[in-house]
């Protein structure tokens, strides 16, 4: 009897005092919440806006390792201080997917930027966005397959992309919509290409291609062109060199015409390659040998001073 009554006393003593304990922890969250106000909360955002708008700029790798710094450290007084409420007034999403696009853009750091497009994606899964929700989502899904490819990691890639693409066809509304399916389309037969499923690459390329011709018409646009060149290259893995062919010239002419003559490019370069490839598997070797050593020419005043596997 005596130990049950001791026990009791211990057990109601252990309540009080870590009820005590998560009452002054909730104390100084409350206040700590409370001390971040309004007025500090728009400071933050705009000092970490003005940081990424200068930083997105060109500077060196100094200025940029400092402001990387700041960046974090702003950031993350944000999240450890501001509510649910107060991350969906704010839009604090937003300025997370631009703090990933920093780390892609100008530090090349895709893990990193692929951490905050998540954080950034998770945040418009819970947040309540009104009508453009949806839209938002896409958005990060969309960064989130572009961020898996620069990781080599291209079945989780397609997986974000075909997310994307789905999400988008949905809120389909004007051209631009029409647009950013169009690219998705384009991501997804690259992302098939690159798991050996020609076949399936070739569908969605056609799709992206047909798009644009809707969009653009008959101009030039190095969005077309760039349609034109994923289908020579789909058409190559399929074997179907004559097709191949006929995209490869028609991505290079208007790349030409779009970038003149005399501009070198890695994407004008790259057709001249399949150019050249696609004259071999047809056993054209003249034009075979002259579109190499165009590819090569160019390749080399590219990568001038720089060893580089293509030239």
């Amino acid at each position: 009897m005596y130990y049950k009554l001791k026990l009791k006393i211990f057990f109601s003593l252990f309540v009080k005092k870590s009820l005590n304990f998560f009452l002054i922890l909730f104390f100084f969250k409350k206040k700590a919440l409370k001390s971040f106000d309004e007025s500090t909360i728009k400071k933050t955002i705009e000092s970490i806006q003005t940081i990424l708008d200068s930083s997105l700029s060109n500077l060196n790798k100094e200025k940029i390792e400092d402001n990387k710094r700041r960046i974090e450290e702003n950031i993350n007084d944000l999240l450890e201080n501001l509510s649910d409420t107060q991350i969906k007034e704010h839009r604090v999403d937003s300025v997370i997917m631009r703090i990933g696009i920093f780390y892609d853009e100008k530090l090349s750091k895709h893990e990193k930027a692929l951490d905050y497009y998540l954080k950034a994606y998770e945040m418009r899964e819970s947040l309540e966005l009104g009508d453009k929700k949806n839209y938002y989502i896409s958005n990060s899904l969309h960064a989130i397959g572009v961020s898996f490819d620069r990781l080599n990691q291209n079945e989780k890639s397609l997986e974000y992309h075909l997310k994307a693409y789905k999400m988008r066809k949905r809120l389909f509304v004007d051209d631009r919509d029409r647009e950013d399916i169009a690219k998705y389309l384009h991501n997804i037969g690259v992302r098939y290409g690159k798991l050996n499923q020609h076949q399936q690459a070739l569908d969605y390329s056609l799709k992206a291609y047909k798009l644009r011709k809707k969009l653009f018409g008959d101009r030039d646009h190095v969005n077309k062109a760039n349609s034109l060149h994923n289908l020579g290259v789909s058409y190559s893995n399929l074997k179907k060199h004559e097709k191949a062919l006929e995209y490869s010239l028609r991505a290079y002419e208007m790349r030409k015409r779009l970038f003149g003559d005399k501009r070198d490019s890695e994407d004008i370069a790259e057709n001249l390659f399949r150019i050249a490839f696609s004259y071999q598997k047809l056993n054209q070797h003249e034009k075979q040998l002259e579109f190499y050593l165009k590819a090569y020419e160019m390749r080399k005043r590219l990568f001038v001073d720089r060893d580089n596997e293509d030239v």
